[in-house]
């Protein structure tokens, strides 16, 4: 199950709105270099954490990094769908993935006792992986499981690696989906996983 965008806000999406407000640069021009410059490598963890603020700095000379840290992390939040894990765990296997950084979103994830709900937790920036890689969902995949996301191309590769899949809109319509697969596979004896990733 996603971690960004479906558990939590992914605290990009407003973050280079106020980089480019600062800057007078349009944030989507930002978004585009960034994917094009350091996104994958970054969130693979084959950039080091602090290759993002030593980009902005470079770039579009915002020097100071504290302030800058503070602001990524202070868009981070828990979605709606957060409050659905127990609920979920109840009834199956819960596996959180992260595509971004987990210097981002570990802390969150414990302080709204996401990792004790869910049965694991992996971050793309420790696996030295990406949710664009098709031998992840390989590597996570053990049937039946289900993946909840809002990357459409992220739940085109799980699907091509044999998962259930579930866009994870922010009105919850997944939820209903995933107790309905979760009835299909009727009781609780062996194993049946929810994956939840970005």
């Amino acid at each position: 199950m996603s971690v960004e965008g479906v558990v939590t806000s992914d605290p990009l999406d407003k973050f280079w709105e106020l980089v480019g407000s600062a800057i007078s640069v349009d944030a989507a021009d930002i978004k585009e270099q960034f994917s094009a410059e350091i996104e994958p490598q970054l969130f693979a963890g084959r950039l080091s954490e602090e290759t993002i603020w030593q980009w902005l700095a470079q770039k579009f000379d915002l020097q100071d990094t504290r302030f800058w840290q503070d602001l990524l992390l202070e868009r981070r939040y828990p979605l709606l769908g957060a409050h659905i894990i127990p609920r979920l765990a109840s009834q199956s296997e819960v596996i959180l993935l992260c595509g971004q950084r987990k210097e981002w979103f570990a802390s969150l994830l414990e302080e709204e006792d996401l990792t004790y709900a869910a049965t694991s937790v992996f971050y793309c920036s420790e696996m030295h992986s990406s949710k664009t890689d098709s031998a992840l969902y390989s590597q996570l995949l053990r049937p039946p499981t289900m993946y909840i996301d809002k990357d459409k191309k992220a739940l085109k590769l799980a699907e091509q690696s044999g998962m259930a899949v579930c866009y994870g809109d922010a009105e919850l319509h997944w939820v209903e989906k995933c107790l309905q697969w979760l009835e299909k596979q009727g009781s609780r004896s062996g194993w049946k996983g929810l994956l939840l990733g970005r």
